[in-house]
């Protein structure tokens, strides 16, 4: 793991140290690398620092909603090839790696490939553990950092809860998402998470083709 984590730095420092011209090719590139580094090693990966890479790239959705629209795109090709066009949910998966609902989704829609499965499923578990190592949600200071929307509930059944209420909070510049949620038994609990990395912008309307 040592010498994968010193591959993912080394990588994020060569784009971070280019001319600003080809920042922006830099940075994906740094985040493809990690994700091929993720796939051909799922238990090896440095989740936290792919999550950060996902980030500075182009490949991260800024902006509340574009990655549910870009998501919903992948499952409408998938759904209209009569869901034999796997290849619509993968290319989505790969761009998306660093986001817990990208692998939701091909293990929803592709899970009886055993493979497929497997990689997924260990990115899934990574991502989470590096996501709740940063918080546990049950406080603004322990809030955990999601990357889109999707994550937030993805996160939220994980933790075996179903979402009855949610709540916007900004404070000192970031913001938060605080949801409701309520177990099988027993009283409904709050959990808080940090959408301040995606929150905001005209992504949204931009990548629907409306000027804002």
């Amino acid at each position: 793991m040592r010498l994968i984590t010193i591959a993912l730095i080394l990588v994020a420092a060569f784009w971070a140290a280019m001319p600003a011209a080809h920042a922006d090719e830099a940075a994906d590139e740094a985040y493809r690398a990690a994700v091929a580094a993720a796939r051909q090693a799922p238990d090896l990966a440095d989740y936290a620092k792919l999550r950060e890479l996902y980030v500075a790239s182009r490949y991260f959705p800024k902006g509340s909603g574009v990655f549910r629209i870009r998501q919903g795109k992948a499952v409408k090709a998938f759904e209209q090839s009569g869901n034999k066009d796997e290849a619509a949910i993968l290319v989505f998966a790969d761009e998306h790696f660093a986001n817990i609902a990208a692998h939701a989704l091909v293990l929803n829609t592709l899970g009886s490939d055993q493979k497929t499965s497997d990689l997924h499923r260990k990115a899934f578990i990574g991502l989470i553990k590096a996501m709740v190592a940063k918080g546990d949600g049950k406080s603004r200071e322990t809030a955990i950092p999601v990357l889109s929307g999707d994550e937030e509930y993805v996160m939220l059944s994980v933790m075996g809860l179903q979402s009855s209420e949610q709540a916007f909070i900004e404070h000192d510049g970031r913001q938060y998402d605080v949801l409701t949620g309520k177990p099988k038994q027993g009283a409904a609990v709050q959990r808080w998470f940090d959408i301040t990395a995606f929150f905001g912008g005209d992504g949204f309307f931009k990548e629907l083709g409306i000027k804002p």
